[in-house]
């Protein structure tokens, strides 16, 4: 048995659609009740708006004033701050865009019953780890490093190489720039563990013979 280690979530293996986070050019401005459209005409003059739609479903209610608002200036967290820093305003957030899923492009994904189970193979549809749901709230950060204890990996596999953890002490060059120099560069008492340890034979080669553990890594 090995251990090894992966960078970045797992479920971020496969390419996935990069779509914008918002509508260019676009905000969401809610005005304080009390706020006249005078007011809120003055607001648009100071900062070079122009209003685009009413967002206020009810305008009799005294509530605040939803605006879509366009700008032609890039937006920034600067620029969010500064409207917000106004007394006349509750809030301001760029237009977000909001997509049904984040399903990766990859090709063989509708085979992966695990996660996605449609009843493609015969199974119950649902029984999976809810990945494609888990992907609409995040997508993995190459932050998290998460450890894999099982066979080994192949850590060359087109789904697994752009997302492999490497020990910068042993191999400071980077993923696939490693050069085996026969030392135990971090003292941990492994050889070239350039990606792992393979507790079973004391060495820092994790390559998987069984394919178990490259299953389990993603």
């Amino acid at each position: 048995m090995s251990t090894l280690y992966g960078g970045g979530n797992p479920m971020t293996v496969f390419g996935q659609d990069e779509q914008p986070a918002f509508v260019p050019g676009q905000l969401i401005i809610a005005f304080r009740p009390g706020v006249t459209s005078d007011q809120i005409a003055d607001f648009y003059t100071e900062y070079g708006l122009t209003e685009k739609e009413d967002l206020d479903s009810d305008p009799d209610d005294n509530d605040e004033e939803q605006k879509l608002a366009t700008v032609q200036i890039q937006i920034n967290q600067d620029l969010i701050d500064q409207l917000e820093s106004d007394p006349r305003v509750k809030y301001a957030e760029p237009n977000y865009m909001l997509y049904v899923s984040k399903t990766p492009t990859d090709p063989e994904f509708d085979k992966l019953w695990g996660m996605h189970n449609t009843g493609q193979t015969g199974g119950a549809a649902g029984a999976d780890i809810s990945a494609v749901e888990a992907w609409d709230v995040a997508t993995g950060s190459k932050d998290v490093v998460v450890a894999v204890i099982d066979t080994g990996v192949d850590y060359t596999h087109e789904d697994l190489a752009a997302n492999m953890w490497v020990n910068d002490k042993e191999c400071p060059q980077g993923y696939g720039k490693c050069e085996a120099d026969g030392k135990d560069d971090d003292g941990n008492g492994y050889i070239d563990d350039f990606y792992g340890v393979n507790t079973i034979n004391d060495t820092g080669e994790i390559m998987d013979d069984y394919g178990h553990g490259t299953h389990v890594a993603g």
